[in-house]
């Protein structure tokens, strides 16, 4: 053993362990024994644990707190609902699908019924297709007689009304038709519609 090899021993015996070298090329490998006779492996590195995500979502609209809300990754949309205080009363769930995975930057916006539905009612003028309602321009005696409070004379009324007065303008004038005044057209107007 030459004199590098033995002053390394003897400085490492006063910390009081043992170290065994072995020449490996230019360098020792050592292995570290204590006072028994077992070998005391080195202890194998802890695994980190992964550090926990986080996202931020920005909640407004119809919320008891508005706000940015930080919320761990892989939540879902009724989570971070419940972190803003939840819904007002005012609020329509129906716009919004509250299973639905958050994202990052993700801006959740809750409408009111009637922010709701004044959307709906955007859509069906952009695609009558939608529309259910009867439009009162275009439909035939048997179509006119499904409304609430039109029976075959009323029908017919609105017939003769177009052929004298062209297609109607508004719905409103539909309480110019003889029969229709303003309690039957209260009735009907969320029925019908012109195009």
């Amino acid at each position: 053993m030459d004199a590098f090899a033995g002053a390394d021993i003897c400085r490492l015996w006063y910390a009081g362990q043992h170290i065994e070298t072995r020449p490996t090329g230019n360098r020792f490998a050592g292995r570290t024994a204590g006072y028994g006779n077992g070998i005391q492996d080195e202890k194998p590195e802890q695994e980190e644990k992964p550090l926990q995500e986080w996202i931020y979502v920005d909640v407004c609209g119809a919320v008891r707190n508005p706000g940015v809300y930080r919320i761990e990754a892989g939540s879902r949309v009724f989570q971070v609902l419940e972190q803003a205080g939840g819904c007002t009363e005012k609020a329509s769930l129906e716009t919004v699908n509250q299973a639905d995975l958050l994202t990052d930057g993700q801006k959740i916006r809750i409408y009111t019924k009637e922010e709701a539905g004044q959307m709906e009612k955007k859509l069906q003028e952009e695609d009558p297709l939608l529309d259910d309602r009867v439009d009162i321009n275009r439909a035939g005696k048997e179509e006119l007689m499904t409304l609430t409070g039109v029976g075959e004379t009323r029908a017919q009324a609105i017939l003769a009304y177009r052929e004298t007065h062209g297609s109607f303008s508004s719905v409103e004038e539909l309480m110019q038709v003889e029969g229709i005044k303003e309690k039957t057209y209260e009735k009907l107007k969320d029925q019908i519609r012109i195009n």
